[in-house]
């Protein structure tokens, strides 16, 4: 009774509000525009670009270049320095560290401000997801990164998913996840792996998962294939939780999580193309909403708030969007640039954001499409620097996941996991895609073929520059079972993943994928 309260309570504080600030978008983006530059008029940074004279997007557009991550770097560390309103109209409060998936970790710190908007980003995510499947009379199953990264100075540099559960979250929100906080520390990831298992095992009350996907996706997978054994002979278990776990046994080693949590109804979905996840995501626990955000450490952007509309709304009541369009590659200071209100669907859009991290106009790097314009409702296909251009064929990850879904389709085909590895010769370049199934296709060569097909479908310049033999060949590989799995405890052991916060990669070298995925075991060719 009191978590059907507290849903009807977030619908009506959060959602609905949320709702009315949609039918104005480009009001609320003026207003949001004009809060944060009154906010940071003072500031050394707010100064220098003339933050209290702007009156319109316009002025802002003009004097504000656009900036990447090394652009702000002196601001950042003069702050952690002890210097303060050089970026920052009040104290820092905590600095996190981004994931590091596409290169070293960056610093950010954050303000009360900025983790205030999280925690409205947190209730209108969570708000709309129990509006569509109520969820939150249950556990969530979470695995999140250590609160703690490193030191710089006095200061201890987190990650955001461990911080904020470990200093920022409710005390209502901690009962609320499994495991228990101090797992999330834990260093060992095979360790961290176990615990995890172990606590969520121990309750059926499991009845939303949270995290990063593919560190979801690998929790879900140990528990359902790999811990039958280790988890019914495990002593400190309750006996009615080992009686629970036989009587969700379906044999092989293969546990029912159906069973284990009967009511488990939402993924919380986000840090990865949402394509590529969601067959596997219903293979493993059936029928339950996948709901979607796009947030990084950078900023909270944007949710899904529609149930029948898959893809997320901006959060246009706590950041600034503007669009550039497609590029790869840094975008110059003066790159051309439109607001929410100029974009068109169907358009591949790097997106800038101002926001509450005083990131200004920032170059996220993300690739991102409309897939409707009213309301406004769009996708992230990945990292812009993840393209693949060999040929000036613009393919991004949610083009790869398209084609993956069709040709599975087509197959009776499912995969676990896959990655592609373009490779440029002088005889014409390839696309090498390394497959985890888990039901095989029974032709790979006709399985590469329907890819191709469908990936010319979905991206015109694939097409052209297929039919110009820019790239004159698509190569699949069966990985072994497992592969995926170890390629990633690979990357752990190197220090420079860390599990629970760093997404896995799309796209990576030939080198790479045959030295740590496979000897090919099937090509076609």
């Amino acid at each position: 009774m009191i978590w059907s309260l507290f849903e009807k309570i977030l619908n009506r504080t959060k959602v609905k509000p949320f709702l009315k600030t949609m039918k104005d978008p480009t009001a609320a983006q003026e207003t949001r525009l004009e809060e944060l530059l009154r906010y940071a008029a003072g500031t050394t940074y707010g100064k220098r670009h003339g933050f209290g004279g702007i009156s319109s997007y316009e002025e802002f557009r003009e004097k504000v270049p656009i900036n990447q991550h090394s652009d702000l770097m002196p601001f950042i560390l003069a702050e952690i320095e002890g210097k303060s309103n050089t970026l920052y109209p009040e104290p820092i409060d905590s600095i996190m560290a981004t994931s590091g998936s596409t290169g070293e970790p960056k610093l950010v710190p954050y303000t009360k401000r900025m983790w205030d908007d999280i925690s409205h980003f947190q209730k209108l995510y969570y708000g709309s997801a129990a509006a569509i499947r109520p969820f939150l009379s249950g556990k969530m199953l979470s695995m999140v990164a250590p609160a703690k990264y490193k030191e710089i100075g006095d200061w201890d540099v987190g990650w955001v998913s461990g911080y904020g559960m470990a200093h920022r979250a409710s005390s209502i929100m901690r009962r609320k996840v499994v495991p228990e906080q101090w797992v999330f520390s834990i260093e060992d990831w095979r360790e961290k792996y176990r615990q995890t298992i172990r606590q969520a095992v121990s309750t059926d009350q499991v009845t939303a998962i949270l995290g990063h996907a593919a560190f979801s996706m690998a929790i879900l997978r140990r528990t359902k294939y790999e811990e039958y054994e280790a988890l019914i002979h495990d002593q400190e278990l309750t006996a009615k939780t080992r009686q629970r776990i036989e009587d969700a046994y379906l044999g092989d080693g293969v546990i029912d999580i159906n069973v284990l949590w009967p009511n488990i109804s939402v993924f919380f979905h986000g840090g990865v193309v949402r394509d590529l996840y969601e067959p596997v995501v219903r293979d493993l626990i059936g029928d339950v909403h996948v709901h979607e955000s796009y947030a990084s450490t950078e900023g909270v952007y944007s949710s899904q708030i529609f149930a029948d509309k898959p893809g997320v709304v901006p959060n246009i009541d706590t950041a600034f969007f503007e669009f550039v369009e497609l590029e790869k590659g840094p975008l110059a200071p003066d790159a051309e640039a439109i607001p929410l209100s100029d974009v068109k669907a169907n358009t591949p859009y790097r997106i800038i954001v101002s926001s509450s991290t005083c990131l200004w106009r920032y170059d996220q790097g993300d690739t991102v499409v409309f897939t409707d314009t009213d309301p406004l409702t769009m996708v992230c296909m990945g990292k812009s620097k993840n393209i693949i251009s060999v040929s000036g064929e613009k393919v991004t990850q949610g083009h790869l996941g398209q084609a993956m879904a069709i040709a599975c389709e087509e197959h009776s085909a499912q995969y676990q996991e896959f990655i592609v590895a373009p490779e440029v010769l002088e005889a014409g370049n390839i696309y090498h895609i390394f497959v985890e199934f888990v039901q095989a296709p029974r032709d790979l060569t006709r399985f590469a073929r329907t890819f191709d097909e469908a990936l010319q479908r979905i991206n015109n310049l694939y097409e052209v520059v297929r039919a110009a033999d820019g790239v004159t060949d698509v190569k699949i590989y069966a990985v072994p079972n497992g592969g995926f799995d170890a390629f990633q405890a690979q990357r752990i052991k190197t220090g420079k993943v860390v599990v629970g916060q760093t997404k896995p990669p799309r796209i990576t070298t030939i080198d790479l994928a045959t030295q740590h995925l496979l000897t090919p075991v099937a090509a076609t060719g």
